[in-house]
């Protein structure tokens, strides 16, 4: 264990003398020796802020990644350096103010690049045309990303989440739209194609889960409770897919545990990265506004 040298009269500041010049040392030395005394009592939390794992190593609990969704966003490059493009496959990049970013695929042919400014928060609903929407990921196939941050590890992760509240202006306009999280793997413009899945689905106002297991057959079920599980034009709703260090998947629904979900386990090792996929039917489903959206270590 390392040994700490508490700030004394013998160590401090010249000025004064004897026990006077402990007097004289500015007020931050009392936190030092207040620190020093908490991490000597064992009482490993000092001003109640960050933990302190091991001797010099200091952890923050809490790791979310939190958008800023109240300004435009940047178009970065492509994961290749060229220009962003609205072309259906490419791994484009979306930047937000906040710092944070997201990978973005074209599903189809995107002529509107960027979300629309909302006076709630960002309309990422893209061109409305027919069997056009975005793919988004935190982390994309081809990027390095950061671990507990873009992506996780199930086995290896502690507990994370993926949680988003929006609103949709025509339900009966949505082909298809899920939130959840997918494994880290190349992107697919046929969601039920990819290799594992755990997501909430809005399919022309019923709202759902979807899953998939090792590229098996995707399992979706129908939610009944709360809001009777149903989406009404222009309503706003919630989503929160939790995933624990075992790789459970559990959800809520307005911050509650819906009804009619089944039982989904990540497998073990599994590298999965907050996932979205929308894509507009022959109605098309209007605006569908991000009001808060963030993920991370639960």
């Amino acid at each position: 264990m390392a040994t700490f040298n508490k700030v004394s009269y013998k160590n401090a500041s010249p000025r004064g003398g004897g026990d006077n010049r402990l007097n004289s040392i500015p007020a931050k030395a009392k936190h030092v020796n207040d620190l020093i005394d908490s991490l000597q009592s064992g009482d490993n939390t000092y001003a109640g802020a960050n933990k302190f794992t091991g001797v010099n190593t200091f952890t923050n609990d809490t790791r979310v990644t939190k958008f800023d969704l109240g300004a435009q966003v940047s178009l970065d490059p492509q994961s290749d350096g060229s220009i962003f493009s609205g072309a259906t496959g490419e791994i484009n990049q979306w930047g937000f103010r906040c710092g944070n970013t997201l990978a973005v695929h074209a599903i189809g042919t995107q002529t509107l690049l960027a979300p629309a400014l909302a006076a709630t928060g960002l309309n990422v609903a893209g061109d409305q045309t027919n069997n056009d929407g975005w793919a988004m990921r935190g982390r994309s196939v081809a990027a390095l990303g950061t671990l507990n941050k873009d992506y996780f590890t199930v086995g290896t992760s502690p507990a994370f989440f993926f949680k988003v509240q929006f609103s949709i202006a025509d339900v009966s306009g949505i082909d298809d739209l899920r939130c959840g999280f997918a494994k880290v793997e190349a992107h697919n413009a046929d969601p039920d194609a990819l290799d594992e899945l755990a997501a909430m689905h809005v399919v022309s106002g019923d709202i759902k889960t979807t899953t998939i297991i090792n590229n098996a057959s995707t399992v979706t079920t129908d939610l009944t409770d709360p809001s009777s599980g149903d989406w009404a034009d222009g309503a706003t709703h919630t989503f929160k897919i939790m995933v624990s260090a075992l790789g459970v998947v559990t959800y809520e629904l307005d911050d509650t545990a819906p009804t009619g979900a089944v039982a989904f386990t990540f497998d073990d090792g599994e590298v999965v990265t907050p996932y979205w996929f929308h894509r507009h039917d022959s109605d098309v489903g209007g605006a569908i506004t991000w009001t808060s959206f963030e993920f991370g270590l639960q």
